[in-house]
C-alpha cells in the first residue's frame, strides 16, 4: 500500500489584508496546511480565515518572544515547517526631515529586524524539512521614489539581507527568495501607511499624500492584484529552482528598467521633474 505523503506546512505573516491574506488563501486552496499569522487574532480577517486555514497564530514582528512562541506553536501543532513567507510590513511615507526617531525605529523593527528574526528562529525547522523562505520586498527597494526614503531603505535592506543569506542557506539545504511587487490593488496600503508629518507641510506641501497616491493608484492596468502576487509567491515556493529574485507587475518591471538605464544623478533629476520638486 502506497503511503500518502504528509501535507506541507507554511507560515504566512501579515494575513490581515492584501498580499498576506491572498497568500494564505492561495496555499490553503492548493492543499497546504497554512498557519496564518496576525498581530491581532481577534480582527475580522482572522475570524474569516479560521475556517479556511489550518491555524491562526498571533505573531508580532516587533516582539522577539512573540516570534519564538509563534514558530514553536506552528511546529508543535502541525508537526513540520516547510516554508515561511513574510508578507508583513509597514509603510512610513513623508519627507525624511519629518520622520521621528520613534517612527524610524518602528519601521525598521517591523520591516527588517522582525523578518530577519523570524528567519533565524525558523531556520532549525527549515533545515530539518529542507524548506524555503520567501520575503516580500518591493520594487521601491531597488528603484526608490522621493518621500518614501525610509520605506525604500527598509525594502532595500531586505533585498540585501537575502543576498547575504542566500550563500549560507545553500550550505544547509534551505532556499531563500524575494518577491518584489510594484503597486498592488485592493490593499489597505494607503490607509495603513504611517505619515511623517501631517496635512499640508509649510516646506513640502502635500507631497506626502501625492507620494502615497503614486505608490498605489488602484485601477492602473500596470498594477498587480494581491492574488497575482500570491501566485508569484506560490511559484517561488514550489518551483524547486535556485532562482532568488522574482518581480511582479509591469509597473515594477518598468520602474526597475528605468533605474538600471540611468545614473544616480539622472534618476534624481527625472524624479525632481516628475514630482515637481522645484
Amino acid at each position: 500500500m502506497t503511503s500518502v505523503p504528509p501535507r506541507r506546512v507554511i507560515l504566512v505573516t501579515g494575513c490581515s489584508s492584501g498580499i498576506g491574506r491572498a497568500t494564505a488563501r492561495y496555499f490553503s486552496a492548493r492543499g497546504w496546511l497554512v498557519a496564518a499569522s496576525f498581530r491581532n487574532t481577534n480582527c475580522p480577517v482572522a475570524s474569516e480565515l479560521r475556517s479556511n486555514v489550518a491555524m491562526v497564530v498571533k505573531l508580532d514582528l516587533g516582539d522577539g518572544d512573540s516570534i519564538s512562541y509563534a514558530v514553536e506553536q506552528v511546529v508543535s501543532e502541525l508537526l513540520a515547517l516547510d516554508a515561511v513567507v513574510n508578507c508583513a510590513g509597514t509603510a512610513l511615507v513623508g519627507a525624511i526631515e519629518r520622520c521621528t526617531h520613534a517612527q524610524l525605529t518602528r519601521a525598521t523593527m517591523t520591516n527588517i529586524a522582525g523578518p530577519l528574526s523570524l528567519i533565524a528562529t525558523s531556520m532549525p525547522h527549515l533545515r530539518q524539512f529542507r524548506g524555503v523562505v520567501v520575503v516580500v520586498s518591493s520594487a521601491l527597494g531597488r528603484a526608490p521614489l522621493p518621500l518614501t526614503a525610509a520605506y525604500c531603505a527598509c525594502k532595500a535592506a531586505l533585498d540585501a539581507a537575502v543576498q547575504g543569506f542566500a550563500p549560507e542557506s545553500v550550505l544547509v539545504g534551505v532556499r531563500v527568495k524575494t518577491v518584489a511587487p510594484g503597486r498592488v490593488t485592493g490593499t489597505n496600503f494607503i490607509d495603513n501607511a504611517e505619515r511623517a508629518g501631517s496635512g499640508v507641510d509649510a516646506i513640502y506641501g502635500d507631497m506626502t499624500e501625492r507620494a502615497l497616491m503614486a505608490m498605489q493608484m488602484d485601477g492602473d492596468v500596470s498594477c498587480s492584484t494581491a492574488e497575482e502576487v500570491a501566485e508569484c509567491i506560490w511559484n517561488a515556493v514550489t518551483d524547486d529552482s535556485n532562482k532568488i529574485s522574482y518581480v511582479v507587475g509591469e509597473d515594477a518591471k518598468a520602474l526597475m528598467a528605468m533605474r538600471s538605464a540611468m545614473t544616480d544623478e539622472q534618476l534624481r533629476d527625472e524624479l525632481v521633474a516628475r514630482f515637481e520638486l522645484k
